[in-house]
């Protein structure tokens, strides 16, 4: 890493330092901006449409509302902690660190609600008669709380850990368990 890039040229490690700085200023910002206007009219789009099923329409403002907040994260912590160089920009590390993982959060909880809705669809088009009894208001409503339930569930290992870290509470690991034990 410490090698030139090119003759005469910076160092790797400063090079994809000030590469990843462009791409993710020139890129991320732009992306993050557009994407939470976008999903912002989506979800009034979805509100006005009368044409596309409930549970489709549900589905898809769900999908726009997490895309909103995930941005919304990104913009306040992912965006700055690159120009800061992983400094957290707000003055509570453990706000910075708890909003990293609600951002994960949103992230596992949208993949969940894509994997729903081609599951929606496939029994809409593959099975339109059964698709009248299973694709209902109240099941995908479940299924929404479910998975947002779920998301947090697996996140929360990280949760606690971030908390007992910033209380400087001891965190016992095995290298911990294993000092403790006689020979």
């Amino acid at each position: 890493m410490m090698q030139e890039a090119w003759l005469e040229g910076p160092k790797y490690k400063v090079f994809l330092h000030y590469n990843r700085i462009i791409f993710l200023s020139l890129l991320g910002l732009p992306v993050c901006v557009v994407g939470r206007v976008t999903s912002g009219l989506s979800i009034c789009m979805f509100l006005q449409d009368k044409t596309t099923p409930r549970t489709t329409r549900m589905l898809l403002i769900v999908l726009s509302l997490t895309d909103v907040h995930y941005l919304l994260f990104s913009l306040i912590i992912f965006q700055p902690m690159t120009f800061c160089d992983y400094d957290p920009p707000l003055r509570g590390p453990l706000l910075t660190r708890i909003i990293g993982v609600l951002a994960n959060v949103l992230e596992y909880f949208r993949n969940w609600v894509v994997e729903l809705i081609s599951v929606e669809r496939f029994v809409v088009i593959c099975l339109p008669i059964r698709s009248k009894v299973w694709c209902n208001e109240r099941l995908t409503t479940r299924m929404i709380a479910a998975y947002f339930v779920f998301s947090h569930l697996v996140q929360l290992p990280i949760i606690c850990y971030l908390v007992i870290e910033d209380a400087g509470l001891p965190v016992i690991s095995c290298a911990v368990i294993e000092k403790a034990m006689p020979a």
